[in-house]
């Protein structure tokens, strides 16, 4: 029927264009002998549609011949998709409905489905014949099948009896079962069927779920901008949806209403009020975990086959890289006392595979806070050359035009290094080093990490990304960190099957280089410190190391969401806690606490026969010893060559170290002892200092009469009845940078004295 439908509108078209024609050609001489020809072409043009329609005809035969109409699915539709675990078991999936009489569910709210999804609702038989003709004609033109122009019932039958696949096959199936239905049931017994059955995205199926879970309400209780809405999510739940996409929602929801104002379902005051008014979303699940994590796995296959609904999975079987003993030692929010909802994802960095996920709400998208510091901000000013792990940043107040960032301690701490600034998640030094390097520069490294944002103000710097990211995109930046600078974008899924079978997605797990090794072990290393000194000591206990980032987001009000990012050379572990209609919670509820304990008992459990090992130095990095008292007093990178009480060590990128010396004390060059002697007039004075020092003598006005570079004898014939004159010690550093020591006076020389010996006391006896 499918091509009947399309040949028969092939046919009307030729006849407009004959007769179009044959109106044009009669006001010419030759006309009949026109009108002739283009009798022999339409002939020809009716033979091969007759030739056809007993083609489609045949065709639909063969492909509908076994299509049965089993009325107990209807209600039960089968599952959208087979998903299974590592070792190759199922995971069950059960779907939730709660079912609601037509009558319960107000009469706008059922026009608001009718208007976006299928207008013609109540004049069909179950298949809209314009409908499919303008989708067909669509689809030939682009050559894709992109319009279905499915009606509610054909929607109803296909979610209930089959596959998901866009095939011409399918959809002859799909009219012939749509018509069936429509024999077998009422236009409202239809409606209201689809209405209970229909997914809504987030694991929700039917309008009175959708009803509470999106908006608080019993089904009932809706209003016209809120019926609009939910009908605007059927299209795609996973685009349109409220909790992750709230502006494609709201777009949706206008178009909704203008489709409703145009059939007359609503007046134009209607229209441009509900079209005005703001809709509050509060999201509460009503599913179990497990559902949910199976939600998000067929998210991302729609995603990743350019679907738009959940259920054109019907029949495709995933596989995914998910161990059940892994997920199965992630504990709730309950088992620590918190009513709020969570996410936790644990990757295996070895072969990058997620082995372990859990959520109450989903992946959603919210802004990162400090948990984006590392990968937005420190690691590129290091791969730019900008700063060094060591380099000292003045935590102080700053104002950034009219933007003044201030500390979560309320505090201002000086000047402090990039490590220490990192660990203890300081904002004022990460605006600042954003700042330096300009937010262009920040943004460039996002898109290499497939973050995007829109805003691009200093605030992206303490994660403020507009539209946020989820979970699984934060987990992945980290890659770059585990990985030697490549960027991996973490997936449970490892490959899509088709209902013939096929492979249509294979996780391939391509790497993006994004930073140098030198930078991710440089991160690693200063993230380290954030467990030994700063803000996620709760994995301070552990004998292996341990790099971590909290980030928490909220107000004086409660904090909305707080993260944690541990990683091991082993494994990855990403916390997000929150709440999905966000609602705050308490300010007890922060990055370093609960979800870094949450991190805590994980990796007690991962990690309870056997220790991982430590993360490897690459060849790319140098450790070197920075002189205490110029680094703490001045600021100053200058390098001692030992490690000891006056040396701090810092770990640094070869191409980006330091390389002046200081002034060390064991060097200092002194005089240790000297001796004067005249004798006819000639003059001795003979220096002794340490190897490698040498001296200048001076005359009472200070200009240099004698340098040796090493200590030795002065000799000179008098010629004068006095002399006042200075020793003066000196080194050269190994920059060739001379170094000179405390000047000391001589005794007065007076060669009139003879051959008096003048002194033989040393001048520190004198």
């Amino acid at each position: 029927m499918y091509y009947i439908i399309l040949t028969h509108d092939i046919i009307i078209q030729q006849k407009k264009i004959f007769f179009k024609y044959f109106t044009l050609v009669n006001t010419h001489n030759n006309g009949v002998k026109t009108i002739k020809i283009i009798l022999k072409i339409s002939a020809v043009i009716f033979s091969v549609a007759i030739v056809a329609l007993l083609f489609v005809f045949a065709f639909y035969y063969f492909a509908t011949k076994d299509v049965v109409f089993d009325e107990s699915k209807l209600l039960s539709p089968v599952p959208t998709c087979e998903i299974y675990d590592f070792d190759g078991a199922k995971f069950e999936e059960n779907k939730k409905y709660d079912y609601v009489s037509l009558d319960e569910i107000p009469k706008f709210t059922q026009e608001a489905f009718i208007a976006v999804e299928d207008k013609r609702f109540f004049a069909h038989g179950g298949i809209d014949v314009k409908g499919m003709a303008r989708a067909s004609l669509n689809n030939l033109a682009s050559l894709s099948l992109k319009e279905g122009g499915s009606t509610i019932s054909q929607q109803l039958v296909k979610n209930a009896f089959l596959s998901g696949e866009k095939k011409f096959s399918r959809k002859l199936k799909e009219i012939k079962l749509a018509t069936e239905l429509e024999k077998r049931y009422s236009k409202k017994e239809i409606l209201e069927i689809y209405l209970n059955t229909i997914y809504f995205g987030k694991g929700i199926y039917g309008i009175s779920n959708a009803a509470k879970c999106y908006l608080g309400k019993n089904v009932n209780e809706l209003d016209i901008g809120e019926s609009a809405m939910l009908a605007g999510i059927i299209k795609s739940p996973a685009k349109y949806n409220p909790v992750d996409n709230p502006v494609n929602s709201e777009r949706r929801k206008d178009i909704v209403l203008k489709l409703m104002h145009e059939q007359n379902y609503i007046g134009k005051s209607e229209y441009d009020n509900f079209k005005n008014a703001d809709i509050t979303i509060k999201f509460e699940k009503n599913y179990d975990k497990r559902n949910n994590d199976l939600t998000e796995i067929k998210n991302y296959c729609c995603l990743k086959l350019g679907f738009e609904n959940e259920e054109e999975l019907n029949g495709y079987k995933i596989y995914t890289s998910l161990k059940r003993n892994i997920s199965d030692i992630i504990p709730t929010t309950e088992d620590y006392g918190l009513d709020c909802d969570y996410t936790v994802i644990i990757v295996d960095n070895e072969t990058k595979a997620i082995r372990g996920y859990a959520s109450s709400a989903g992946d959603l998208r919210r802004c990162p806070a400090s948990a984006a510091k590392p990968w937005l901000v420190y690691a590129p000013a290091l791969e730019e050359k900008i700063i060094t792990e060591a380099t000292k940043i003045n935590d102080e107040k700053t104002t950034f035009g009219n933007y003044s960032p201030k500390n979560a301690d309320g505090k201002f701490h000086g000047y402090v290094s990039a490590k220490e600034a990192l660990s203890k998640s300081y904002n004022i030094p990460s605006v600042k080093l954003a700042d330096s390097m300009g937010t262009d520069k920040i943004i460039a490294y996002a898109k290499k990490m497939n973050v995007g944002f829109d805003n691009d103000d200093l605030s992206v710097s303490l994660g403020n990304l507009s539209g946020g990211i989820t979970l699984n995109q934060l987990i992945s930046c980290y890659s770059c960190f585990t990985n030697y600078g490549n960027f991996v974008e973490y997936s449970a899924v490892e490959k899509i099957v088709n209902p013939k079978g096929k492979i249509v997605f294979e996780n391939k797990k391509n790497q993006n280089k994004v930073f140098s090794d030198s930078t991710a072990f440089l991160i690693n290393d200063m993230l380290k410190d954030a467990v030994k000194n700063g803000t996620a000591k709760k994995l301070s206990s552990f004998p292996f190391e341990i790099c971590a980032k909290t980030g928490t987001n909220g107000d004086k009000n409660g904090n909305t969401d707080a993260y944690c990012v541990a990683y091991t050379v082993r494994h990855t572990v990403a916390v997000w806690l929150g709440n999905a209609n966000g609602k705050a919670m308490s300010n007890s509820v922060t990055g370093g606490n609960y979800p870094a304990a949450i991190i805590r008992d994980i990796f007690s459990a991962l990690y309870k026969t056997a220790y991982p090992e430590n993360f490897t130095i690459p060849e790319s990095i140098v450790r070197l010893n920075i002189d205490k008292t110029e680094y703490e007093n001045n600021q100053k990178l200058l390098l001692r060559e030992k490690c000891d009480k006056d040396s701090l060590a810092f770990y640094f990128s070869k191409d980006n170290s330091p390389t002046e010396f200081a002034l060390k004390k064991d060097i200092t060059p002194i005089i240790k002892d000297f001796k004067i002697n005249c004798k006819n007039n000639e003059i001795s004075i003979f220096i002794t200092t340490d190897k490698g020092t040498g001296f200048y003598i001076a005359d009472e006005n200070e200009n240099i009469v004698y340098k040796s570079n090493q200590g030795g004898e002065y000799k000179f014939s008098a010629t004068e009845k006095e002399y006042n004159l200075f020793a003066i010690p000196f080194l050269t550093d190994e920059n060739g940078k001379e170094i000179k020591g405390e000047k000391i006076k001589l005794p007065v020389i007076k060669p009139e004295s003879g051959k008096k010996k003048i002194t033989d006391t040393p001048w520190w006896e004198e």
